[in-house]
């Protein structure tokens, strides 16, 4: 399975801004990374909910923050 791991989370007053990375099927880093920046501050579970309506279904969503 597909993997993106959440890697940081950053808030300010207006915004929350997600840095993820993300992994293929053997779990081989794709070197496929970036970040999403929305509106408001997002709890964890809220962060993990938002991801998943930025990627495919198949793919798994972790919180992995470094």
């Amino acid at each position: 399975m597909k993997k993106l791991d959440i890697t940081k989370i950053e808030q300010d007053d207006k915004t929350t801004t997600i840095s993820w990375h993300r992994y293929n099927d053997d779990n081989q880093d794709q070197d496929d990374l970036g970040t999403w920046t929305t509106e408001g501050n997002l709890t964890p579970d809220e962060v993990v909910d938002y991801a998943k309506t930025m990627v495919d279904q198949d793919i798994e969503v972790l919180l992995n923050l470094q």
